[in-house]
């Protein structure tokens, strides 16, 4: 067996461990969308919130409403911090999946090239061996007498 070919074996694996990793970087890349679009649609809710508790405040609350308007204003604001830390951790954690997809890739690459390396060998070896036995032949019907 060529040395190419015992390679093959171990070029798969890393292909398949390629793809995963891509298709867990992708997996991550989707959250963190989800999460940032999530993070988005909180801040436009506030800012539509303040707005309408600004207008509104022009014709007065009662206590108890203020209270609760600002209550709910103070949760909105912790719901927007959390989504951040959300978004952060998932930022780190879609760049450690990309810092490991470049990884796979780098070993499937060097792998691409080992293998091809080898395969011009071999068939460098081939052309040989063929060019050999051509003037092997040739060189045995020059000395064959002639009739």
């Amino acid at each position: 067996m060529t040395r190419s070919k015992r390679l093959q074996p171990v070029q798969r694996i890393t292909e398949v461990r390629e793809r995963d990793a891509a298709r867990l970087l992708g997996e991550s890349q989707q959250q963190l969308q989800q999460l940032q679009q999530q993070l988005l649609e909180l801040g436009r809710y506030r800012e539509e919130y303040r707005a309408h508790y600004q207008q509104s405040g022009s014709a007065g609350f009662s206590a108890q409403k203020l209270q609760q308007m600002q209550a709910f204003l103070a949760s909105l604001e912790q719901a927007i911090t959390q989504q951040q830390q959300a978004v952060r951790k998932a930022e780190a954690h879609c760049e450690e999946r990309k810092r490991l997809w470049f990884q796979a890739r780098g070993r499937t690459q060097a792998l691409e090239k080992v293998a091809g390396r080898y395969q011009e060998d071999e068939q460098q070896q081939q052309n040989r061996r063929e060019q050999k036995e051509s003037d092997e032949h040739a060189q045995r019907g020059r000395g064959m007498p002639k009739k």
